[in-house]
């Protein structure tokens, strides 16, 4: 096994454990858009994703505006890449990706995958990207791309 697959699983090892040590439980409340009723779930410091419903973790995703920060991983494991002014909100058949006031809906699809990883079965958002929910931590919104040598993203919820 190669140095930077050892420490892919060791990196996405370390942040699980860190995840599922948060006792914290969401609260949600529901909003009126028009004639829909969405339920959104209220900021939490920190919550494990990767072991829940696909309807509770839509309802942390769905409704507000993610700010990307970074992206870390790829070929050596070490790639970094900053975001500036990227914003991404996610729906149940889209996600909606904003470089500055310019919009693009790309489609996506929440389903049960094969986690790469440990073998669970696994929410992930796929479409044009293919990503896992992982968790909350400290109002971070971490995702991970479900195949070998991808990134792990950070968002945090746009003010």
């Amino acid at each position: 096994m190669k140095w930077t697959s050892i420490a892919a699983v060791l990196t996405v090892s370390i942040i699980l454990h860190a995840c599922s040590t948060s006792k914290k439980t969401a609260k949600s409340t529901k909003t009126q858009i028009g004639d829909a009723v969405t339920e959104m779930a209220e900021p939490v410091s920190n919550i494990t994703l990767s072991d829940k419903s696909l309807s509770e973790i839509q309802k942390h995703l769905i409704g507000p505006k993610w700010q990307m920060l970074y992206k870390v991983g790829g070929l050596t494991g070490g790639d970094r890449e900053e975001y500036q002014n990227i914003y991404i909100t996610f729906h149940k058949d889209h996600i909606m990706r904003y470089t500055g006031d310019a919009g693009k809906k790309q489609p996506a699809k929440w389903e049960y995958q094969r986690d790469i990883f440990t073998g669970d079965s696994v929410i992930v958002i796929s479409g044009f990207e293919n990503w896992k929910v992982n968790a909350i931590e400290n109002d971070t919104l971490r995702l991970s791309d479900n195949y070998y040598d991808g990134y792990g993203y950070s968002l945090i919820r746009s003010r």
